[in-house]
């Protein structure tokens, strides 16, 4: 007789979708003083950087020892895809909603899907014109990523309350051969949402001033993921999650569960790359790849 821990959110994930089985591990996290004998004796991990704790990383089969910090703040590299322009340079899209971006394709059944949306392929709003995606070459080497990462976004919008997401995503070679199902698969790796009203207090929420360049940093739970050789890494922003998050009206009001019709508004939004307002998103770099 033995017990076993699993730690972490999806796990039905791998039990539904068993092509994905080899790239969701990291949504269980497993800390065991012994890691060669899973079987063997388990003790609780306060913290996951202490030594005898062991992370199960995603995207590679293996394990992170956690003998000793797995990322000290000199580790953090900041992505920001393109080198920061001279002039002002900024992505611009249109926010309405009136058409939400989706949290996964569409049709969205009620009682299927929920179990595996955070794993979903995001291919399906690769087409809208109010996602902004960012994309990395083609990694020349592993790149593994363990600990807090930290969006920045320099951004401004039209109206004055908004929604920011941001998606930190693993996109698979075009041509997969250890499992073409897997071909050309944008998995998220992570995501959060800050609303605006709340970038500098959340018992105090505040309008956004219209088209001012605002800095909001959006910081995800730890993450233990492997980017391998051959895939690229990609950032998707939007400022709509619908239904996971609901509506923002684009409008500051008091409460947005009591807005009006009249309060919902399309704003234009924008996404600064340049100068001391280049966004960029901070990921705790582990091993070879800098």
């Amino acid at each position: 007789m033995f017990q076993k821990a699993l730690l972490g959110l999806w796990t039905t994930c791998v039990l539904l979708t068993p092509h994905l089985a080899s790239a969701t591990t990291g949504d269980i996290v497993l800390y065991a003083t012994d890691a060669a004998n899973l079987h063997g004796n388990w003790s609780r991990v306060a913290d996951p950087t202490a030594a005898g704790g062991e992370l199960l990383a995603s995207g590679d089969h293996g394990w992170l020892n956690a003998g000793a910090p797995l990322a000290a703040p000199a580790d953090f590299v900041e992505f920001t895809f393109d080198a920061p322009a001279a002039k002002e340079s900024f992505d611009t899209y249109v926010s309405d909603p009136a058409s939400p971006v989706p949290y996964r394709s569409r049709p969205i059944q009620v009682r299927s899907g929920w179990p595996v949306w955070l794993v979903e392929d995001q291919r399906f709003v690769d087409h809208r014109p109010d996602v902004l995606t960012l994309e990395s070459e083609t990694l020349k080497e592993d790149a593994t990523v363990s600990g807090k990462i930290i969006a920045h976004l320099f951004a401004s919008t039209s109206g004055t309350d908004s929604d920011w997401i941001v998606k930190l995503i693993d996109v698979y070679p075009e041509n997969y051969t250890a499992d073409p199902t897997m071909s050309g698969y944008e998995l998220m790796i992570g995501g959060d949402v800050l609303r605006g009203r709340y970038r500098n207090s959340l018992e105090k929420p505040e309008p956004i001033p219209a088209n001012s360049i605002e800095h909001y940093k959006i910081g995800f739970p730890a993450n233990d993921h492997v980017f391998k050789k051959g895939h690229r890494i990609m950032v998707q922003v939007q400022s709509s999650w619908f239904p996971v998050i609901d509506r923002n009206p684009q409008k500051f009001v008091q409460n947005i569960f009591l807005a009006k019709r009249s309060d919902f508004q399309k704003a234009t939004q924008r996404v600064y790359r340049s100068g001391q307002n280049a966004s960029f998103i901070a990921l705790p770099i582990v091993g070879s790849a800098k």
